[in-house]
């Protein structure tokens, strides 16, 4: 009787468990979708740091040219962790090799899209500050 009550539990839990446990693709579609987010908020923040930077060169005397390499480097390491993330939680769930692979190129091309963006945005404010 308890070993009965026990297996019914098990497969009552069992099933319970598949029905509710998350899909794979949506999942995967979802991570690709913060991971955008995040490289498009990484990008307007490094926007904002190269904006406060020009309007704080204008009152000190700084290398400015170093500054914005620096705030560069940290973006890009941003944008590279991102990816990095997205692409582990995506390598964790149990998707088809083509979908993986499709959501991993997708999650790559939008951190170099990104990487791009932030690299011409610090070369415009090079110029900038340089008065070209």
């Amino acid at each position: 009787m308890i070993v009965t009550a026990v297996v019914v539990i098990g497969v009552v839990g069992y099933l319970a468990w598949f029905m509710t446990r998350p899909n794979p693709g949506p999942m995967s579609e979802r991570i690709v979708r913060d991971a955008r987010h995040q490289l498009a908020l990484e990008a307007r923040t490094f926007e904002r740091k190269l904006d406060a930077l020009m309007r704080d060169s204008k009152n000190r005397h700084k290398d400015i040219g170093a500054e914005i390499d620096k705030h560069l480097e940290e973006a890009v390491q941003a944008i590279d962790t991102i990816v990095e993330q997205a692409r582990d939680q995506i390598s964790d769930l149990d998707l088809g090799r083509h979908t993986q692979h499709n959501r991993m190129n997708r999650v790559e091309g939008r951190g170099e899209d990104a990487k791009v963006l932030v690299r011409q945005l610090a070369e415009q404010a090079k110029q900038k500050a340089l008065g070209g």
